[in-house]
């Protein structure tokens, strides 16, 4: 027994070296030094409690894949309209607004778009039944993404509108934050209506760990609108909950919150659209659940270390349109096979440039084994296969029936 206390306590001893040395080279990287230097007393002098709150809070960022798919439709929404910045460089516009526009587009890819139309909406009352009027105008679709979505006496009425939108064929989206909304009242009745009304719905930011879905409890998407037709736009700082917010200190007090709402048309209701798919892909999760997105609506779409990319969004692909896919993770091979694909250029990497290429393409896309340009076997492997003559990329323009 002796023997085996010396042998646990050294390897305590390890693990607790191990721990404050790995402290003091992963904390200060990325932090403010007054965290950083919070993080690493809180290891040092409580190195249990400190580990456990660390490893819920203690990280500034979003999960890894979380951040990738940001930057796959930010990559999108840039490919789309890469000209977009040079609406702004013309017009005798104030000089502090070149900087912001162009920090936005470097952030976020969201150019500056003229030719829109706003009307102020005030009033809790108001607001509430300017969303309901717009949903029950609805002909096509509505695209909602709030932070907090509750039933209550307040909002039956848009979410009995809601329900009649989907009945009469309107396909209706909706994102809610998981934790904004899940601390309000009636959140389970809330989940129920929507489930029941045949709502396509997705929780923003869940922490959901039982269901491997986790990341800091305490982030959050504040983000707010309302798309209606991909024609008009709400935006503001309405949250879908009574004015009281449904507390008893609210409703004691008789306190209520003043909320602004704006109803958008023109240009900048495609730049809003554009933004609910993104948060919609992050929630997804995989390119087999449909994006927010009409069908043949893009003439590009970009498929790079991304996987089996066009064989669930080839219907967002216009007639004509065009692919850029490469074989990292089986996409170009996967594209080679599909009889509707015709290649019709090359993309070349050298010293840091491109070059598109359309001479020779008959010597590519030729495999060495010609067993291995299997479809199952691509998408099991998940990687390209070799070919005889290789490029960087591969264009290729859809010129086949849609499916």
């Amino acid at each position: 027994m002796t023997g085996l206390a010396v042998v646990l306590g050294a390897i305590l001893l390890v693990l607790d070296l191990a721990l404050r040395i790995g402290a003091l080279i992963t904390f200060p990287q990325g932090r403010r030094p007054t965290a950083a230097m919070a993080w690493l007393l809180a290891i040092f002098f409580i190195p249990v409690i400190g580990t456990i709150v660390f490893l819920l809070i203690g990280s500034p960022h979003l999960p890894r894949s979380r951040r990738e798919k940001q930057a796959t439709m930010s990559d999108t929404i840039r490919a789309v309209d890469p000209g977009a910045l040079d609406l702004v460089t013309e017009a005798p516009d104030p000089p502090w607004i070149r900087p912001v526009v162009r920090l936005n587009r470097r952030l976020g890819a969201m150019p500056m778009l003229r030719g829109n139309t706003t009307t102020l909406i005030t009033g809790y009352a108001a607001e509430l039944a300017a969303l309901t009027s717009a949903v029950e105008s609805a002909r096509h679709s509505v695209h909602l993404q709030t932070y907090i979505l509750s039933l209550d006496e307040t909002t039956t009425e848009f979410f009995d509108a809601v329900t009649r939108a989907v009945r009469r064929g309107v396909t209706v989206r909706v994102l809610l934050d998981h934790i904004g909304s899940w601390r309000s009242p009636n959140y389970r009745a809330t989940i129920e209506k929507l489930t029941s009304a045949g709502i396509d719905r997705h929780l923003m930011l869940p922490v959901q760990p039982l269901r491997g879905r986790y990341q800091r409890p305490d982030l959050s998407n504040h983000r707010k609108a309302m798309i209606v037709d991909g024609e008009r736009a709400f935006v503001g700082s309405l949250n879908i909950i009574d004015a009281s917010y449904n507390k008893r200190a609210n409703l004691r007090r008789g306190l209520q919150w003043t909320d602004v709402l704006v109803e958008l048309g023109g240009p900048v209701v495609y730049g809003i659209e554009a933004a609910f798919p993104t948060d919609w892909y992050s929630e997804t999760g995989d390119y087999t659940t449909p994006l927010p997105i009409l069908r043949g609506s893009f003439d590009l779409l970009i498929s790079l270390y991304a996987g089996p990319v066009w064989e669930h969004c080839r219907h967002y692909l216009s007639s004509q349109g065009s692919l850029l896919a490469n074989t990292s993770h089986g996409d170009a091979s996967l594209a080679a096979l599909d009889p509707v694909l015709r290649l019709v250029a090359t993309v070349h990497q050298r010293d840091g440039g491109y070059r598109l290429d359309t001479a020779g393409l008959d010597g590519y896309l030729i495999p060495r084994r010609p067993s291995a340009a299997d479809p199952d076997t691509i998408r099991r492997q998940g990687r390209g296969i070799a070919y005889t003559r290789t490029a960087f990329a591969y264009v290729f323009e859809f010129a086949g029936a849609r499916r």
